[in-house]
């Protein structure tokens, strides 16, 4: 998960975490701490974090322990099982407005090119109007199933499926099952979807299931056997697959969620994938030759997700 944070109120509730922001403080220079991987340190270091004039930037306090940050820690990154949070608030607005400025100021080209680096190797995809990106996805590794076809039940019995409200509201991941329901519902949620996958898919022994934000104490059912169960309130879940588990063709998934809030169920995306964010993607060249581009100076500049 990648979080680009303005100079606004940030909380950390929802997070495995706690993170603050704190005031601000002018500098020339970021120090990079931590080792390169994946994301830290990929396509970006030091070197993009230096700017010729000082520059006022909000800073997070209370980093944990555990993390990579820089000093001042305006760039975070707290690895999660097999994935991660990264969190900046380097943003290009800090050094102007763009446009004509990028050419006089370069420092909002350094900025693009870091989260454009970090935003590459998370996998966002570099696709627009006549745009093309440098790499290619092997969609056959992700599994998500968050707009599907999903059924709701409240005691495991009787299911609701499809458009549920007059405005159109259908029974989906990715929102309070209060949006659907039409009402406030506390206590116990059941979650069922079917769906079929690949041989490849099936086959694979690195899978994992994963929901990202989970409102209340969670089981989960994968083909009949229970692969993980969670009890905090607020959390992303990951499962590991057992090997053997996922079928090629029909599969069914079962989500229980116990909570005492109105607005509880499964609130953020749900899938299935390689735990490897990278294993999907084939890199052919950093700069294609002749590739059209959706950015107007000669540095990857962000677009807005």
């Amino acid at each position: 998960m990648f979080c680009l944070q303005g100079s606004g109120a940030f909380s950390s509730a929802w997070l495995p975490f706690s993170v603050t922001t704190g005031g601000t403080v002018r500098v020339t220079k970021v120090k990079v701490n931590g080792g390169a991987d994946g994301v830290w340190r990929n396509g970006w270091d030091a070197g993009d974090l230096y700017w010729n004039e000082p520059v006022e930037v909000p800073v997070f306090e209370g980093v944990p322990d555990l993390a990579e940050a820089t000093s001042p820690a305006v760039l975070l990154q707290y690895r999660y099982g097999r994935g991660r949070y990264v969190f900046t608030t380097l943003m290009p607005d800090l050094f102007g407005k763009g446009g004509r400025e990028l050419l006089s100021k370069p420092a909002i080209g350094k900025a693009d090119g870091v989260l454009s680096a970090i935003l590459t190797s998370l996998g966002v995809r570099i696709d627009g109007a006549g745009a093309e990106g440098p790499y290619k996805e092997n969609l056959s590794l992700q599994g998500d199933l968050t707009y599907r076809d999903w059924s709701f039940s409240e005691d495991g019995v009787k299911w609701i499926t499809g458009q549920t409200t007059v405005a159109g509201e259908k029974v989906r991941a990715g929102a309070p099952w209060s949006r659907f329901l039409e009402r406030d519902h506390r206590g116990t949620g059941w979650y069922r979807i079917a769906f079929d996958f690949t041989a490849s898919m099936a086959q694979r022994k690195d899978l994992i299931f994963i929901a990202h934000f989970v409102r209340g104490a969670d089981k989960v059912w994968l083909n009949g056997r229970q692969i993980g169960a969670g009890a905090n309130r607020s959390q992303a879940r990951v499962y590991y697959i057992p090997p053997g588990l996922l079928r090629e063709g029909a599969n069914e998934l079962k989500i229980r969620i116990d909570a005492e809030e109105a607005d509880g169920g499964l609130r953020g995306a749900v899938g299935i994938h390689s735990p490897d964010p990278k294993a999907g993607r084939v890199w052919s060249t950093p700069w294609p030759e002749g590739v059209k581009r959706d950015y107007s100076y000669p540095c990857d500049m962000i677009r807005f997700y």
